[in-house]
């Protein structure tokens, strides 16, 4: 346990979990010049008394993750903080579309599962300003005013500031009135509402896409 105090800096003995900083078995068992596997077995069968419960001793390890200030974080707080952005934003879309709450209990867990896999990991931190900066060609970029899944105004300022500093010379950046997510007609935009629109595509919007085309051509 005395090596478990100096590994969990922070950590749930001392403070709360919240700043919990990553400790793997292998950390564990260099420091006590034991074997991993035997740290397991102790880890997965011996319990400690503290200010906040009896814990099971392998709740206290979990992975690493580096975010983007170079600091190690514990996948503990990560999928705490995960799991709160998701209960906000996911379930109630889910609520409103019916989905009874042991479906959408099991997709948040599969979304938490899935947002700490590498690729996803790299997807969350891509910053899309970086390529964008580098497009010395053409460029039309269009948004739904009433897009509920990609903010037009906080999208397209991030555009249109990537193409300055880039030096762009030619592009042109339209948020279209009243059109969602898939460029629809719609009274709200709220994903809900997809089903209900019979409109494919705006005529607005593949009139603004044909004419920008046609004056390049």
């Amino acid at each position: 346990m005395k090596v478990l105090k100096e590994k969990m800096v922070f950590g749930i003995l001392k403070d709360t979990l919240k700043i919990l900083k990553p400790m793997i078995l292998k950390d564990i068992a260099e420091k006590i010049g034991m074997d991993i596997s035997t740290v397991s077995r102790v880890a997965n069968s011996k319990y400690v008394d503290s200010p906040y419960g009896i814990k099971l001793i392998k709740s206290f390890f979990s992975e690493g993750i580096t975010n983007d200030q170079g600091i190690e974080v514990s996948t503990i707080e990560i999928k705490k903080e995960l799991t709160s952005h998701y209960n906000d934003f996911l379930r109630p879309i889910l609520t409103s579309l019916n989905v009874p709450e042991e479906k959408i209990n099991l997709f948040i867990e599969s979304q938490l599962k899935r947002s700490l896999k590498p690729w996803s990991r790299y997807f969350l931190q891509y910053n899309p300003a970086d390529e964008i900066e580098k497009l010395q060609m053409p460029v039309l970029s269009l948004n739904g005013s009433k897009d509920t899944q990609v903010n037009a105004k906080i999208n397209q300022e991030g555009i249109r500031k990537a193409l300055i500093k880039g030096n762009n010379q030619d592009y042109k950046i339209v948020e279209l009135e009243n059109l969602n997510h898939f460029f629809q007609e719609c009274e709200t935009g709220k994903i809900n509402e997809y089903r209900k629109i019979e409109q494919t595509f705006s005529p607005t919007a593949l009139k603004e896409i044909s004419n920008w085309i046609l004056k390049r051509i």
